[in-house]
């Protein structure tokens, strides 16, 4: 990639916060089988593992009133799927197979997404809403879904994201699972960036070249903040050393 990603500058809540918007830029449901799918979801499944240290933040303030939130879009959630379910066997035919297809599509990302992560979670939700609000639509209204269950699950998980954001951009401390895992997530992460590099370089893929580019402006925009904000703070002030980490994305 053109702009450089270093490492060694990211504390633990940074880096979370880096490849949670990595990952709505683009993730492993979006690309074709083979290597770079391969590789993002290895980035998937460790990070799901790093963002623990943040949902075990006995030290953060703000953590009870993630677990709350997080369990009002867990009953929406669930709710939601019992609701959908009392329509498998109905009489009419276009209501049992409303039922079946939002079944299907649920399924799809996580039925028991209450039991995920708290990031693992938010993407299997979010997945859900945005078919059921795209290509499900019809199957939604034939269940008059959507004021009864969907919209109070997009303003759950809105107000669980509004918590997530604000225990980030507050520092929540590193626990142990975040630095068990900071190198595994450093290295997926480098080596699926090298990787989307020398692809971008043979494919005509529209796609996977605009992936990139969103990726790149991110790296640029991220690095950006950070050293000027430790531009602002005292020049004593070393970065965070990573004994594992590469200086560059690529």
């Amino acid at each position: 990639m053109k702009n450089s990603l270093n490492y060694s500058y990211f504390t633990g809540a940074l880096l979370f916060a880096f490849v949670r918007s990595l990952l709505k830029i683009v993730d492993s449901t979006k690309l074709s089988d083979g290597l770079l799918k391969t590789l993002l979801s290895k980035v998937e499944t460790v990070f799901a593992d790093f963002s623990k240290g943040l949902e075990r933040e006995s030290g953060d303030p703000l953590s009870a009133e993630a677990a709350e939130k997080d369990a009002a879009r867990d009953a929406c959630f669930s709710g939601m799927k019992n609701y959908i379910k009392s329509f498998t066997n109905n009489p009419a035919k276009s209501k049992s197979e409303a039922a079946e297809k939002l079944t299907l599509l649920i399924r799809k990302y996580g039925w028991g997404a209450e039991r995920m992560s708290y990031n693992e979670e938010t993407t299997a939700i979010s997945k859900c809403i945005e078919e059921m609000n795209g290509n499900y639509a019809a199957e939604v209204a034939e269940l008059g879904l959507q004021d009864l269950w969907l919209n109070p699950l997009i303003e759950a998980q809105e107000a669980f994201d509004a918590i997530q954001n604000q225990r980030v951009a507050n520092g929540a401390t590193e626990m142990a699972s975040m630095s068990q895992y900071r190198g595994p997530l450093v290295r997926a992460l480098r080596t699926f960036l090298e990787s989307l590099e020398t692809f971008v370089d043979n494919t005509n893929e529209e796609a996977i070249k605009t992936y990139a580019a969103e990726i790149d402006e991110l790296i640029g925009q991220t690095m950006s903040r950070i050293k000027a904000a430790n531009s602002r703070g005292s020049n004593n002030t070393p970065p965070v050393t990573e004994g594992a980490s590469s200086q560059t994305a690529g």
